[in-house]
């Protein structure tokens, strides 16, 4: 199990920071304890060791939490995209992502037992295809400058593209009880994208 979520915010504070993370990781433990409709804010303030005034300090409710780290491990792992001119494709470490589910399998389960990983998904697409949809602009600049061509396909259709298909992979697989290695699960997706430009 991590040790840490990594919560973003505000404040880079040490004191901050820590909090966050102490308020992320109690989300993360009552979840492997109880249904995830069933935990309250003073349940997570009272695992993380910090006062509700605290929590309510960094976090409006508890699904804020899970927005805000949506939202923002979206467009880092957006950022993670990488143009391979070997392969001629994109590349996106896939692995290390189903790795991090695996982390947090408790919370997932028990967000999806609550049917809240929908709007999460979402979320999480939109965010990592805009991040996408920059690094392809990027890519494609560079490109144009050599003689490797570019689709057709606007960027922005081909960030939500990808995007959408990392997302429905991870669905798929916690569907199938993570019935894959993450690593075979990274080789499929690169697979299905190879070409793409």
């Amino acid at each position: 199990m991590q040790k840490s979520l990594q919560m973003p915010g505000e404040s880079t504070d040490a004191r901050a920071i820590r909090a966050r993370d102490q308020i992320g990781m109690a989300l993360v433990e009552l979840a492997s304890e109880k249904n995830y409709e069933d935990i309250t804010v003073q349940d997570i303030a009272r695992r993380a060791r910090v006062s509700r005034t605290t929590f309510y300090a960094h976090f409006q409710d508890r699904e804020g939490i899970m927005i805000r780290y949506s939202v923002v491990f979206g467009a880092y792992l957006g950022r993670q995209l990488r143009w391979d001119a070997t392969a001629g494709h994109y590349r996106f470490p896939v692995a290390p992502l189903l790795e991090h589910l695996l982390d947090i399998r408790s919370l997932y389960d028990a967000l999806r037992r609550a049917r809240r990983t929908d709007d999460l998904l979402k979320i999480f697409r939109l965010n990592l295809a805009t991040a996408f949809e920059k690094r392809i602009g990027s890519t494609r600049k560079r490109l144009a400058r050599s003689s490797v061509g570019v689709t057709s396909v606007p960027a922005r259709i081909l960030a939500q593209h990808l995007a959408a298909t990392i997302v429905q992979l991870l669905a798929w697989w916690v569907e199938h009880h993570y019935a894959s290695k993450p690593q075979t699960m990274d080789e499929h997706f690169h697979r299905l994208v190879a070409g793409l430009r």
